[in-house]
């Protein structure tokens, strides 16, 4: 494939991605990729927030869920070997004492200790197509 005709092919990808009408911009900045992964819409500007009122007498309620954009979202499942890839980006730094931590590792990347200051992790190739679990916060890391 020519580079002219991969560059008209993601444009072509991005503007269907990000979509064409109800206020959707094609997104045309080059350093944002799309890395074959596929994506969902959301949005409802001004939506109502969700009111999360916490048992405790001692929290008051609180606003959760609310934007105000439009925005979108990976909609397929990252794969333990996709992950697995981050954890060893993210190895260097990984708290002392959280570097086998279940948020971070789930149950399908094992740990075996530290070598030269790093934790050292490997990936059981029968986990390596399974999709991961992990904590929300490690998610965000990841994205």
């Amino acid at each position: 494939m020519s580079i002219l005709a991969f560059a008209a092919a993601a444009l072509t990808t991005s503007a269907a991605i990000a979509g064409s009408g109800g206020g959707w911009k094609a997104f045309r900045d080059p350093t944002v990729q799309d890395f074959g992964h596929q994506w969902s819409k959301v949005g409802d500007p001004g939506n109502a927030p969700f009111i999360y009122d916490d048992p405790s007498p001692f929290v008051p309620p609180r606003n959760a869920g609310r934007t105000n954009y439009k925005y979108r979202i990976m909609t397929r499942e990252v794969t333990v070997r996709e992950w697995f890839g981050f954890v060893q980006a993210y190895a260097p730094y990984v708290a002392f004492g959280t570097a086998q931590s279940p948020g971070l590792l789930g149950d399908l990347i094992q740990y075996h200790g530290y070598s030269n200051g790093l934790p050292q992790y490997s990936l059981p190739e029968q986990n390596a197509n399974k999709p991961m679990r992990a904590s929300w916060r490690m998610a965000a890391r990841f994205a």
